[in-house]
């Protein structure tokens, strides 16, 4: 009987000890390692590059309006829905009248060229 008694006693004791935290041996928390968070930074529109164009002639007949632009040190004649093409950007006429022209560039910002008598190479 006394070792039924102390083998209950031993074994209640040991599974007590097992479950209490002052008698295990706890170890260290691991700190919580941080992913690197990518920060995804809008991108931004390239900087604007103005077009220069003088407007000197304007025409208008049954068969439309018509510019006469000097552009890249060249005249020429544009109409309405032309694209215009410097370097990389391009340039689409979409209003003009006997005051201005008005011109979107790939990213639908609007560029106003107002009439003037003085072209680039008067200005020189």
């Amino acid at each position: 009987m006394h070792k039924i008694l102390l083998f209950l006693i031993i074994s209640l004791t040991t599974i007590y000890a097992a479950y209490n935290p002052f008698f295990n041996d706890q170890k260290a928390q691991k700190p919580k390692v941080q992913e690197n968070a990518t920060v995804i930074q809008p991108s931004n529109a390239p900087i604007r590059q103005n077009a220069k164009i003088g407007y000197f002639g304007f025409i208008e007949s049954k068969k439309g309006k018509f510019a006469l632009v000097s552009f890249e040190k060249k005249n020429i004649v544009v109409t309405q829905n032309d694209s215009l093409y410097l370097d990389e950007q391009i340039f689409k006429v979409i209003n003009i009248t006997s005051n201005y022209i008005l011109l979107n560039d790939r990213y639908n910002r609007p560029q106003s060229i107002y009439f003037s008598s003085e072209t680039e190479e008067h200005k020189k």
